[in-house]
């Protein structure tokens, strides 16, 4: 399993450059399992046209952890 920050965003617009403000953190099995569940969290199972979900790895595994304990505080902890 791995920690992922995400962004819906409109294709072609980059996430912010501050990495800590994203929509979400995400724990998931990889990639595509992370927009899945993103998607799902917004009810949706496509993105919709024009949008894209940006996802950054969060590569260490203890910031992570705080990563989502912090997202849950704040509704935005996705697994």
């Amino acid at each position: 399993m791995m920690y992922f920050r995400a962004w819906y965003r409109r294709e072609g617009d980059k996430p912010p450059p501050n990495l800590e403000y994203s929509d979400w953190v995400v724990y998931a099995t990889d990639e595509a399992d992370a927009v899945e569940k993103v998607l799902a969290n917004m009810g949706r199972t496509e993105p919709e046209r024009g949008f894209k979900v940006y996802l950054t790895l969060i590569p260490d595994e203890d910031e992570g952890t705080v990563a989502l304990a912090l997202a849950r505080q704040n509704g935005q902890a996705v697994t």
